[in-house]
């Protein structure tokens, strides 16, 4: 019962196995790795683009707020941080106290300085507290509004 092989009719050596596993997995962790860097970069961009839409939405508001509200007095400076816990507010604005729920995880903190005699450099900076900067802060936009 023996079947005789022709020379043309040889198996796969155990040699050759190996090296299409190892090829096989090599294409796999590469595959996997690129998926992995690509659901990170999404994220990030998810980040930024929440960050961003903060930030100049909240810029827009103290833009078109008015300008003496806003500057009682010549040279007057403020601050305010809006978070969840809405933990401060504009003191011109105290219904204007805390982010949207659909912003978890953010603060944001709006600051007027006065440049020159009239002109205010008003900066809007965005923190995350997922972020992977060790300062957690995913963007700053800075403009400038001087008086009417």
């Amino acid at each position: 019962m023996f079947v005789r092989m022709h020379r043309s009719q040889n198996g796969v050596s155990l040699a050759e196995v190996l090296v299409a596993l190892f090829i096989l997995s090599a294409v796999g962790v590469a595959a996997v790795v690129g998926l992995g860097t690509t659901v990170k970069v999404n994220d990030m961009a998810r980040t930024r683009i929440t960050a961003e839409s903060l930030a100049r939405s909240e810029l827009e508001y103290v833009v078109s707020e008015n300008y003496t509200k806003l500057y009682p007095n010549p040279g007057t400076e403020w601050s305010y941080t809006l978070s969840e816990s809405g933990d401060s507010y504009p003191s011109w604005d105290s219904l204007h106290n805390g982010l949207p729920w659909d912003y978890p995880g953010y603060t944001i903190t709006v600051s007027s300085v006065e440049k020159s005699a009239g002109i205010q450099m008003i900066t809007a900076a965005v923190k995350y507290i997922y972020s992977q900067n060790p300062d957690n802060i995913v963007l700053t936009i800075v403009t400038y509004r001087a008086e009417p």
